[in-house]
């Protein structure tokens, strides 16, 4: 077995989210945000009722005198009638399945949600990526708990034995050194409540850095 494989039951509850919406695969991680974009641009107004389904189960139904969430989706779904868009928050596993939309002119749009797992074993490593094009050399940075940086493009080493609760990772270009990312938790300790994505956003540009676990041998 590798170090880090797709496995069907989960050693710890860490999960990316398979969306095909019009063709094309995007991911979704556990706690993140999911927004369903159907193309409206098209569609003959006015649309006076929406209805999101999440398979055969209501996700929210309006009309222009009411609005209703349904079930688990209450209190982190919104639903823009303008624009028909659905915005799901922190995404759960039981989120995965079909999402269909109906209005009064019928069916506009269907998108298709799988969970795949994703698991570091006994071993891994992290990797601190992001998009550095014309940003000139780049350098990578890691902390481990409150420790000192060190230098690296991977973090390698992580094994049982040896577990810091968290690490973080920040970019060092030739104008200066990026706010450190969000604190990512070891994926070999059980996770807490929430765990949001390390990102290492880069001070005066749009480049972030994502934090992820890679196989070692």
């Amino acid at each position: 077995m590798s170090d880090c494989e797709m496995l069907s039951s989960f050693l710890h509850n860490k999960f990316l989210f398979f969306v095909a919406a019009q063709g094309e695969p995007k991911y979704f991680e556990v706690g993140t945000t999911l927004t369903l974009e159907p193309d409206v641009s098209t569609v003959q107004k006015p649309i006076n009722s929406i209805r999101w389904k999440h398979g055969t189960s209501l996700v929210v139904d309006w009309d222009p005198s009411s609005l209703t969430y349904y079930g688990s989706f209450r209190g982190r779904t919104t639903l823009d009638p303008q624009t028909l868009w659905l915005v799901i928050n922190r995404l759960t596993l039981a989120d995965s399945g079909q999402f269909s939309l109906e209005t009064n002119l019928g069916t506009l749009a269907m998108a298709l949600i799988k969970t795949q797992p994703l698991v570091c074993d006994v071993t891994c490593a992290l990797k601190c990526t992001a998009d550095t094009q014309d940003l000139g050399p780049v350098t990578y940075e890691w902390k481990k708990d409150e420790g000192e940086w060190t230098k690296g493009d991977e973090l390698k080493g992580m094994n049982e034995s040896k577990t810091p609760e968290e690490f973080s990772c920040r970019l060092s270009t030739q104008v200066g050194t990026s706010e450190a990312s969000d604190r990512f938790l070891n994926p070999l300790k059980p996770p807490k409540p929430t765990q949001p994505p390390g990102m290492c956003p880069v001070d005066g540009s749009n480049t972030k850095g994502h934090i992820t676990c890679i196989p070692t041998n």
